[in-house]
C-alpha cells in the first residue's frame, strides 16, 4: 500500500471503487501518470536504439541471451 499511496500523492495514479464490490478498488493512471509513462517509454526506446546502434542486432541478441543466463535460475549449475 505505501507504493500506491506514493503514486497517488504524486498524482500518477488514482484508486477508484469497483461497482458491486465495496472492498475492491481499481487502479488507474491519471493524465499526469500517462504523460510520464509516455515519456519513459520514449526514453526506453531511445536507449534501446542506442544499444542496437553500438552492438548491432546480433550483438543485442547475444547480450540479452547472456543476461538471461545470469538471471534465470534454470541456468544455475548443479551444486556438488
Amino acid at each position: 500500500m505505501p507504493l500506491l499511496d506514493e503514486l497517488e500523492r504524486r498524482d500518477l495514479a488514482a484508486r477508484r471503487p469497483i461497482a458491486g464490490d465495496r472492498r475492491a478498488r481499481s487502479l488507474f493512471l491519471t493524465p499526469h501518470g500517462q504523460d510520464l509513462l509516455t515519456r519513459l517509454e520514449q526514453r526506453a526506446a531511445e536507449h534501446e536504439a542506442g544499444v542496437v546502434a553500438r552492438l548491432g542486432a546480433d550483438g543485442r541478441a547475444q547480450l540479452l541471451g547472456l543476461l538471461h543466463r545470469l538471471t534465470d535460475p534454470a541456468f544455475d549449475p548443479p551444486r556438488g
